[in-house]
């Protein structure tokens, strides 16, 4: 939705906070967590990125989600 709309305009901050908004909102979407976690790696927010790559991927998880959990592993792993 609006989220990936703003990070298509490499507009991070407010997809951030559209995508924050969308998991309280619907906290089982996972592709949500991972828009989320990129925006926030994009603005350098790196703790905050890993905790919401941790809740996406126990969220994931738990949906079956197995593309969103994966890369939400792999963009965890690249924080160092």
């Amino acid at each position: 939705g609006l989220g990936k709309a703003y990070m298509e305009d490499a507009n991070f901050e407010e997809a951030a906070k559209a995508l924050q908004q969308c998991v309280i909102v619907k906290p089982t979407y996972s592709a949500a967590y991972y828009a989320l976690a990129q925006s926030l790696e994009k603005l350098g927010r790196l703790d905050e990125c890993r905790t919401v790559c941790a809740t996406g991927i126990d969220i994931s998880t738990k949906n079956g989600d197995m593309m969103v959990t994966k890369s939400l592993e792999m963009l965890r792993g690249s924080l160092g």
